[in-house]
This record gives C-alpha cells, structure tokens and sequence, in this order.
C-alpha cells in the first residue's frame, strides 16, 4: 500500500510485484478449515507436538527449526505445519517450542524415560508464579483436565527469552496430549449470579478520558440532563472507541439516579456523510477539491 500511495502521489516508484498482493491476501484472509488433531505414533526419541490445527496465516515454526523439519507451504503459509523428521533427528532446541506465537507446540522427550517423558510446555506468564518442584495442572487442547504433575524445570532459551519453557514429567499415555498449564482456578472465570445493582464511584466509566461514575453522577445530580453537556465538562465520550463504551453506562446512571431517559438529550453523532477522496488532503495533481 505504502508504493501505491507514493505511486499514486506521482513519485517513481517500483513496479509492485504481484506475489505482494497475494501475500497481502493471505495475510488478511480469515482462518480456514480445523482438523482433527493427530498425535504421533512413535514413543521414543525426541519429537516436537504440534497443536496448531487451523490454517492460519502463520509460519514462525518453520524458519525457526534449524534442521528444517517443520513444513508450512510457502505458497500459502494457510496450511498446517508439518514436523516431516523421525523421533531422532530433532535437535531438541526447543525453539519451535518459544518461538510459537500461538504457543502451539510442545516438546516430548522419552530419551531418559520412555514411560515417562519430560515434556516442554511454553509459558508466557511472569516467572515468579512458577518454579521448579510446583504442582501445576496440565490441560489439552480442549483445555480439560489431564492430570497435576511436578514441574522439573523452568527455563528459557537465548533467542526467545520472553518465553518461559516449563518442563514436566508426564505418563507416556497423556504426554503428546499436553498442551497448556492452568494459570488460574476454573472458578475466577465463572459468570457471576446476579446482576450488579450499583456502579460505585471510583467505576472508570470512560476508559478513553479515565471518566469516573462519580464524576458523571454528581453532574446528574446537579442537573444535567443533556449527554452533550456532561460531554464537554468530563471529556466523557470523547475518546477513541467513540463512546461505545461509556454510552450505555451514562444511560445507566441515569436510570439509577431516578431519571427516565426520554428526559435526557442524547449525545451529537456526526459521522462521515460523504465520501472524501484522499487526494483532496494530499493536493494530488494541484487540483481543487
């Protein structure tokens, strides 16, 4: 886009090859099809599992394997990933394990144990809220439950030290299973029973502008009844979501401060209502727009 603008501005530019617009595509498509995930046969060795079951728009894993042994088509990095070595070939540098974006892949390794690897699970947490000899849950996919196990190590590696690998012994039976650790209690994520009746003072209302519900509600109080003037003494509403946020939420003090809202003037939208061309900003070809 960057050469079409300056093409477009009447500077020199090269010609845009067409590989660029159909990279762009990709990279710009919606995920595709979801497979079944399939777990290696093999128990033995040293293999990377690949979680990754959607064509996406992604490829890190391949550059990052130095033996080349992860395939992603280059045509269309859509495709799956592909570990096409055998469970000895792997290098077991762990940094398809780090270098995952999506935190996709883990790492088996039955060298010292055949009945019970230590399996490498990327983790992107603090380090302080883990440490060897631990007890952490460890979920798949699906994120169910596949047992609590000791952690044995926690580690990064140097080209990916934002990364934490936390290394596991696992029964051979769940090992190519684990995908993920429980950070929290299922139950801190569980919907809340009732409704909250009130919105207390100290409530951001306004996330754009740090607008609190006691600043808005001591201007009801007073009032106010017109979302333009609470507007231009806050700065409610002004920020960069446009007021999605903190629109039903005024509408809601009102309603708990007793005040129908048939009596209550509604904001200003102004939206666009027709269609600038760009080059009426830019002086394009010094005409007058």
């Amino acid at each position: 886009k960057g050469r079409e603008i300056a093409r477009d501005l009447g500077n020199p530019v090269e010609d845009i090859p067409n590989s660029w617009y159909r990279t762009g595509e990709i990279l710009k498509s919606k995920p595709g099809k979801t497979y079944t995930e399939q777990m290696p046969d093999l128990a033995e060795g040293v293999l990377p599992v690949i979680h990754c079951s959607q064509e996406i728009p992604c490829n890190p894993c391949a550059d990052l394997c130095p033996n080349g042994l992860i395939i992603v088509d280059r045509k269309d990095i859509r495709s799956v990933p592909t570990f096409i070595g055998n469970n000895f070939c792997c290098a077991a540098c762990e940094r398809c394990v780090a270098g995952c974006p999506g935190l996709a892949i883990t790492l088996v390794d039955y060298s010292s144990n055949p009945d019970r690897p230590i399996v490498s699970i990327p983790y992107e947490f603090t380090r302080d809220e883990i440490s060897a000899s631990d007890i952490v849950t460890v979920l798949d996919t699906r994120g169910e439950k596949l047992g609590d196990l000791e952690v044995i190590d926690v580690h990064s590696i140097p080209s990916s030290d934002r990364t934490w690998v936390v290394q596991v012994a696992a029964d051979a039976e769940i090992a190519t299973q684990i995908a993920g650790i429980q950070v929290q209690e299922a139950n801190i994520t569980h919907p809340m029973l009732q409704y909250v009746k009130h919105v207390t003072d100290d409530t951001i209302l306004c996330r754009c502008e740090h607008v609190t519900a006691g600043e808005i509600r001591q201007l009801i109080r007073k009032g106010y009844r017109d979302i333009n003037e609470i507007k231009t003494v806050t700065r409610a509403g002004m920020g960069a979501c446009g007021a999605k946020t903190c629109s039903p939420l005024i509408q809601r003090l009102f309603k708990e401060e007793g005040v129908p809202y048939n009596e209550v003037t509604g904001p200003s939208r102004r939206p666009p209502f027709i269609e600038v061309p760009l080059g009426a900003f830019a002086g394009e070809n010094h005409e007058e727009h």
